[in-house]
């Protein structure tokens, strides 16, 4: 019979099982009491244990597991302050192996230590102490638990799950005030202000994201790129600063980066995408296509490139095809990618990841290490959607169904959750069959102008009408609409606040309303709720182009002349400025 008391050099292990999951303390392999008792972890060695156990099963509640962060880390400054001299307590697979490189990196972050960041930086909520000028490496390992509490909460992407991520960075920042803790207290206020209901909490915490944005890009500047974690943080800041709005400050940022080091996949394409948005669309196809040489292999080259092409060449069909053929080639290299091993993907595209010899940063890279290649998903999930994505918007329907369907396909079959690349997807296999019914909208439009400019053709007039009638009543009959509006609903089940969903159901119920046959009130109706999704969907996302357009178009039916232009300037005025591809639709690259 097992007795933890029998084996104390084995309480850390069996300790971590009874506080994951005390249904699961009970193991044949064990020969174990039916109902054991365990002691609690003790010492910080045994909290560190307990906590990567925690990390490494996938029946632990979230909340639970940020709570075991916390704890770790309490312990940990618990023990600092009780006067221990030995050397910093690590999980046990890496202890021996890099203590050397984590102390290596302590220091180097240590010279990034501020005596604190004042109230205005903070948008007034700094902490209430002073930063210590020196921070022991127990304090620094405290520090790397509780950013992987936030980054835990992040990824949970629930406004309840980012408040608590947010006040775990803050404490990350208060412990240990260098530009990695920064950044993810920037990261945790960015998302949480996506998902805040509050009357301007969006713009209060993008504004606190903007000011400790410019205060840690200027301290990581400052070092001219003498430790090696620069240029992923700059990659970094550089993506937030462009996500909230702040794009000279990333330009800057950007053009630093490429000054003095390799440019990564991820920096040319927020290079392209910059560009576009100031309107230099052949400077920005330039670098996307340097891009896609130098990372011949990289998806966001690839998208971005295709995407460009589409702008910036002259229509016609030769330019269609060529286009669908390169899309065609990243469905392929997506499909392979997602049968790759995590590491081969990292090296192969690209993409910047965290050293594997530093078991501080593994600490913070949590998808790297402790979710058994849950970062690997999560990009192969965002490729698919953002490949949907880009082919509905250069035009190719079938295509954006086929990527939307295999990633909906991939999400089901991997284990972890891809909420937003999940939206994304529903809504893009939504919105294949919503342009579609415009589609046919706009073509029966043309043609009756066409037959009412020519008297030859008026008398095929009420034909064509006939046959326009029944080809929509198909397209719009109840229940292609109602599985329409149950796609969406899933969506919104999953994300409260994704815009898309909206939009896409104001303009289902738009169609529904300037469809044939209705009567005034049923007409009426749909005005009205169409304009209700409309709204949701710019106060979800205020910059959203097509919401105001849409806002303008119901306004417009309804006879309010003054209310459609209103909507429409509103529609210009932020269409101008805004990249080929929105920088949210990269937001599973920056987490």
């Amino acid at each position: 019979m097992l007795n933890p008391g029998d084996h104390p050099e084995q309480l850390s292990a069996v300790a971590a099982f009874a506080v994951c999951d005390n249904a699961s303390a009970t193991q044949p392999a064990l020969r174990v009491r039916r109902d054991p008792t365990f002691s609690p972890p003790v010492s910080a060695q045994q909290w560190v244990d307990v906590a990567m156990s925690c990390l490494q099963r996938n029946n632990v509640p979230l909340e639970r597991l940020m709570s075991m962060m916390e704890d770790t880390s309490r312990a940990l400054v618990d023990d600092e302050e009780e006067g221990s001299d030995s050397s910093p307590p690590m999980p046990t697979a890496h202890h021996s192996q890099h203590s050397t490189t984590d102390q290596t990196q302590q220091d180097d972050d240590d010279s990034y230590c501020v005596a604190g960041i004042n109230a205005e930086c903070e948008g007034g909520l700094a902490p209430s102490t002073t930063f210590p000028t020196v921070v022991g490496s127990r304090r620094w390992l405290a520090a790397r638990f509780l950013l992987l509490g936030s980054r835990l909460g992040v990824q949970g992407g629930t406004e309840v799950s980012l408040r608590e991520a947010v006040r775990l960075a803050e404490r990350a920042v208060s412990a240990h005030c260098c530009p990695l803790t920064i950044l993810q207290l920037c990261t945790a206020c960015y998302c949480l202000g996506r998902e805040v209901k509050e009357s301007g909490g969006r713009s209060t915490l993008e504004g606190r994201v903007r000011k400790l944005l410019e205060y840690s890009s200027g301290l990581v500047m400052a070092r001219n790129m003498s430790n090696p974690m620069d240029a992923i943080l700059l990659a970094k800041q550089a993506w937030l600063s462009a996500l909230v709005g702040e794009e000279r400050r990333a330009m800057e940022i950007v053009k630093f980066l490429l000054k003095r080091c390799q440019a990564e996949a991820e920096v040319l394409v927020l290079l392209a995408l910059l560009h576009s948005a100031s309107g230099e669309h052949e400077e920005a196809s330039k670098v996307a296509g340097h891009a896609g040489q130098m990372y011949p292999l990289n998806v966001l080259c690839g998208v971005v490139f295709t995407a460009l092409q589409n702008m910036v060449d002259d229509a016609d069909h030769r330019k269609q095809k060529c286009v669908e053929n390169l899309l065609a080639v990243l469905v392929g290299r997506v499909e392979a990618a997602s049968k790759e091993a995590p590491q081969e993907v990292s090296s192969t595209s690209g993409h910047a990841v965290f050293p594997v010899d530093d078991s501080a940063m593994k600490l913070f890279s949590l998808d790297d290490v402790w979710s058994s290649g849950g970062k690997h998903k999560r990009l192969i999930a965002g490729h698919w959607a953002l490949l949907a994505h880009v082919a509905l918007l250069v035009g190719c329907g079938s295509i954006a169904q086929l990527a939307a369907d295999a990633g909906l396909e991939y999400i089901s079959g991997v284990q972890g959750e891809q909420k937003q690349a999940y939206c994304d997807l529903l809504c893009s296999a939504a919105r294949v069959k919503i342009d579609l019914i415009e589609g046919s909208f706009d073509y029966f439009l043309r043609q009756r102008r066409f037959a009412q400019n020519w008297g030859a053709a008026a008398q095929l007039r009420g034909v064509k009408d006939d046959r326009y009638m029944r080809e929509q009543r198909k397209l719009l009959s109840h229940d292609e609409v109602l599985s329409l509006q149950t796609m969406l609903g899933k969506a919104l089940q999953v994300g409260s606040h994704c815009a898309e969903a909206y939009l896409l159901l104001g303009r289902l119920d738009l169609l529904v309303a300037l469809g044939p046959g209705n009567v005034s009130s049923t007409r009426e109706t749909h005005l009205v709720s169409a304009a209700h999704y409309f709204q949701l969907a710019i106060d979800c996302s205020p910059r959203l182009t097509a919401a105001h357009e849409g806002m303008g178009r119901v306004r417009e039916e309804q006879g309010a002349i003054e209310l459609s232009l209103d909507s429409f300037a509103s529609a210009a005025q932020f269409a101008f400025g805004e990249p080929i591809i929105p920088y949210e639709r990269f937001l599973y690259v920056v987490l």
